[in-house]
């Protein structure tokens, strides 16, 4: 027979995987169930959770350097995105949203599978006693009688039996508290179970802060996207929609701030400025009345004129020296520059100054964001701290070269005023006085005039004063979408319960090294299979004899007319059966056949030539005290060996004693000789022999025999004995041989049927179809089923 081509060999595997399959159902039944039961109890103990979002736009092109309504200037209001998403993500404004809110208690409604939070429909508050306190996370459980009063039925792990009516303080062992009915929910709850417990207010801030995410909602956008999941989606709506919020109102507040300090700032100079200006003004009005001087001559009015341009310039430069000592006492003094004054608020326009005072007040938001959201001493802190410090003292040594710049102007200022009062000492003395007077009280009515038009300006500044924040989208507990991030799906858990067992399936026959059927064999030898041998049922020892009806007589019967194709020749009579170890029923095969050939009317000779472990005297209960092995040392004849049975036309040769050298008995002239004698006086000779893979026996008997059949047992013998029988068939070592496939079980793991149906398919007889056969009542009444209906079904669904 040639070897079997690859297309051949892929759909015998196919099919054999989907026998292999279907006779794993057992494995797929269970894993479905196990899958599913697992993703069912699972689901029923699985909160609900939901997820709510909001959505707000940044307008990150604020209003850094253009003028406000009135004219004043801010620092630079540009928002870096991933600063503002950890601001809103900080503990500062969480922790503020906390106590905004008060989700200090929670409470729950005691389910059968899971206890279920209520937020906002809860039958009674909870009110803690602030002066004794109450320990955080103490689950009291209760039982509403109606809504009048309750039973506390557990504190903590503590079972009691109390009864309290609503709006009673309860206070004992530390436990101080007092519930609240609501009315509109009290009725529903009646007869109800329920818990509740205060919580920690930071542990509360860091469970909501671990919980909040935010994200750009896209590239180069400005729009943030807050969302959360949970299993009360009012609850979670509520703080997302606090969190902006609060996040809008401190934007707000840091604007006004500034406005606010601004003119705090101007107040200060304007009442020095104010009472100046008053000494001035009555002096001059005095100083006229007396002198009857209303009018400065044209001479005196052009060095006036002069002196007031020097002494405007000095009014400015003054200015920005006040500022500039204020500016650096507050950055010497303080570590934030929280609501600082522009410089571009009195008039101070120096970029470089601005630049470098919106640097630093963004580096300290950046520390006291980084403050609230990361803890411990990590690098990107200290990297922070070193920019921030580098920053103010650069800051600082600006501030103080520009003092000395001042102070040199001022300088230069009162040396240019001198030489003008030279010049006007020439004029008459009242003249002088005149212009004095004058001179002073311009000075404070620019001052005084400036600095009420710049507090005008942050006043309207304050006025008009916008957040760059807008909301698009609130987050709403009615639009919430079911997560199903902690929830199993129903069709995952059937599609694994399929994939498990088909892996296991996979697995089990790739790793598998034992011959489970006939396509093993076919696939990987060119030897013939020349039939199939069913299995044993009833451990018969003979059982074509015994059972000549049974299924496995008819298997013997396919074997005998299939050795016709092996035994070609008139004069070819001699078949030696073999194998490769012990258990794989040769010599039950070679009993069998004998007795089968001899009951169709054939004289028949059974050889027992295991001389090592003989097994055929146990089979027919006879004394093996004489043999082979005495006949092969002449100690015997051979009339003398062989022995009759109880099988009409069936003789044997027991094996005789055990030898201490079987195989170099079998190597004497003599075996020949028994071979010769033994054709002339029989139809057929089977022969019995060791297995091949244990000693050289069954080899040295070859050349005596005319067919070999090499037994290989379903489901015990290894592949690796195929690759023995590939080495003797292509050697040349053993001639005419052919493979007997044995122990053929009818429910074999590739499908019933399909065992013996490969023995006629592939086989050598004319349509001995035992599916067709068995079905058409074949088989006579030995054959019929005697178990109980409870064996049967056990039977049916048996792996």
């Amino acid at each position: 027979m040639n070897k079997k081509t690859d297309s051949q060999i892929t759909t015998v595997d196919i099919k054999k995987f989907l026998y292999s399959v279907l006779s794993n159902w057992y494995l797929f039944v269970i894993s479905l169930v196990v899958s599913y039961a697992y993703v069912y109890i699972k689901n029923k103990y699985v909160i609900t959770e939901y997820g709510v979002n909001t959505t707000i736009m940044i307008k990150q092109e604020g209003r850094s350097t253009e003028s406000v309504v009135g004219g004043l200037q801010l620092f630079n209001q540009n928002k870096n995105l991933q600063n503002e998403m950890k601001l809103m993500k900080s503990s500062l404004l969480v922790s503020r949203a906390m106590k905004e809110l008060d989700f200090s208690f929670s409470y729950f409604l005691k389910g059968r599978f899971t206890d279920a939070e209520l937020y906002r429909n809860s039958p009674f508050i909870a009110i803690p006693d602030t002066i004794n306190g109450m320990p955080d996370y103490l689950r009291i459980s209760i039982m509403i009688d109606n809504p009048e009063s309750y039973t506390i039925t557990n504190i903590g792990e503590t079972e009691t039996k109390i009864k309290m009516k609503f709006g009673q303080v309860y206070a004992a062992g530390g436990v101080n508290f007092l519930l609240k009915s609501v009315p509109e929910h009290i009725g529903e709850g009646v007869g109800k179970k329920y818990y509740f417990y205060k919580q920690d207010h930071n542990s509360l801030t860091n469970a909501y802060k671990s919980r909040l995410n935010i994200q750009i909602y896209a590239d180069n956008s400005s729009i943030l996207w807050l969302w959360m999941q949970g299993p009360v989606p009012a609850k979670d709506a509520d703080f997302l929609n606090k969190v902006v919020e609060l996040y809008i109102k401190m934007d707000l507040e840091e604007k006004n701030h500034i406005a606010i300090n601004t003119i705090r700032f101007i107040d200060n100079q304007l009442g020095g400025v104010e009472d100046s200006l008053s000494r001035a003004e009555n002096n001059l009005q005095n100083y006229r009345m007396s002198t009857q001087i209303l009018n400065i001559p044209d001479e005196s009015k052009k060095l006036y004129e002069e002196l007031e341009a020097i002494q405007t310039e000095k009014t400015g430069v003054i200015t920005k020296t006040r500022y500039y000592q204020y500016m650096l006492k507050e950055i010497k003094e303080k570590n934030n520059l929280d609501g600082i004054v522009a410089p571009s608020n009195i008039g101070i326009n120096d970029p470089f100054l601005f630049n470098q005072v919106t640097k630093l007040i963004e580096l300290y938001n950046q520390r006291d964001i980084m403050n609230y959201s990361i803890k411990g001493n990590i690098a990107a802190m200290d990297v922070l701290n070193i920019k921030t410090q580098k920053t103010r003292d650069a800051l600082i040594q600006n501030l103080t070269k520009t003092l000395e710049g001042t102070e040199f102007t001022l300088n230069d200022l009162d040396k240019r005023f001198s030489d003008v009062m030279k010049q006007m000492a020439s004029l008459p003395e009242n003249e002088r006085r005149m212009l004095g007077f004058q001179r002073k009280f311009t000075l404070n009515d620019n001052l005084y005039t400036f600095l009420l038009q710049r507090r005008a300006e942050a006043g309207m500044t304050k006025a008009s004063n916008q957040t760059d924040i807008k909301v698009l989208d609130q987050a709403d507990a009615s639009s919430a979408t079911v997560m199903h991030s902690n929830r199993s799906n129903t069709s995952t858990s059937i599609i694994l319960g399929l994939i498990i067992p088909l892996i296991l399936v996979i697995v089990k026959d790739y790793f598998n090294i034992i011959i489970r059927d006939r396509s093993d064999i076919e696939s990987k030898v060119d030897v013939p299979v020349i039939s199939s041998i069913g299995h044993n049922e009833k451990l018969q020892k003979i059982p074509v004899y015994t059972s000549p009806k049974s299924i496995i007589s008819e298997s013997f019967r396919v074997l005998r007319t299939n050795l016709q194709y092996l035994l070609i020749e008139k004069n070819q009579k001699v078949v030696l059966i073999t194998s490769t170890v012990s258990g794989e029923g040769k010599t039950f095969c070679a009993v069998n056949l004998a007795s089968i050939i001899a009951m169709s009317n054939n004289k028949t000779l059974l050889v027992g030539l295991d001389l090592r472990k003989p097994q055929i005297q146990k089979i027919f209960g006879l004394n093996s005290d004489i043999g082979m092995s005495t006949y092969l040392i002449q100690k015997n004849t051979f009339e003398e060996i062989v022995t009759a049975t109880h099988i009409e036309g069936l003789d044997i040769v027991l094996s005789g004693p055990i030898p201490p050298n079987p195989a170099e008995l079998i190597e004497t002239k003599h075996m020949n000789e028994f071979f010769e004698e033994a054709r002339k006086r029989y139809d057929y000779i089977i022969v019995d022999t060791a297995p091949v893979a244990l000693v050289t026996d069954a080899l040295l008997l070859t050349k005596y025999v005319d067919a070999n059949i090499y037994v290989v047992r379903q489901d015990y013998s290894n592949k690796n004995v195929l690759k023995l029988i590939t080495e003797l068939h292509q050697h040349k070592s053993v001639e005419n041989l052919s493979i007997l496939l044995n122990d053929v079980r009818i429910s074999t793991n590739y499908g019933s049927k399909y065992g013996y149906r490969y023995g006629y398919r592939y086989g050598y007889g004319y349509g001995y179809g035992y599916g067709n056969g068995y079905q058409n009542g074949y088989y006579g009444e030995d054959d019929k089923d005697q178990r109980k209906w409870y064996d049967k079904i056990f039977k049916f669904f048996k792996p």
